[in-house]
């Protein structure tokens, strides 16, 4: 059995024009980049929180939404948290992927 990912990213509004894009590691908050723009159904999306499994299951260019622009966004944020996860995981030497043996398209 795979071990579950103990990993969440969620966002907060930093002020009118930013979302700030956080990973909940093992109890710890890392900040991992900023948003240079507001879109309320990001925000609604991550504010509470996306589990690790949840993000790198969902392909959010095939999601049926209203507006194509929000899927890009939320694929683009997607492959930014990804990327900056696998960056923190060499950076500090900690078992973010290999642990859970996620498997994704880089």
């Amino acid at each position: 059995m795979k071990k579950d990912l103990n990993v969440r990213i969620s966002c907060i509004c930093t002020d009118s024009r930013t979302l700030s894009f956080y990973g909940e590691i093992m109890g710890e908050s890392v900040w991992l980049f900023d948003t240079r723009y507001f879109d309320q159904n990001v925000y609604d999306t991550f504010r509470n929180g996306v589990t690790m499994r949840k993000l790198v299951e969902t392909d959010y260019r095939r999601r049926q939404t209203k507006n194509s622009i929000l899927g890009q966004r939320l694929q683009r944020i997607k492959d930014r948290s990804i990327q900056m996860l696998k960056w923190y995981e060499k950076e500090y030497e900690t078992a973010i992927f290999r642990k859970s043996g996620l498997r994704f398209a880089a």
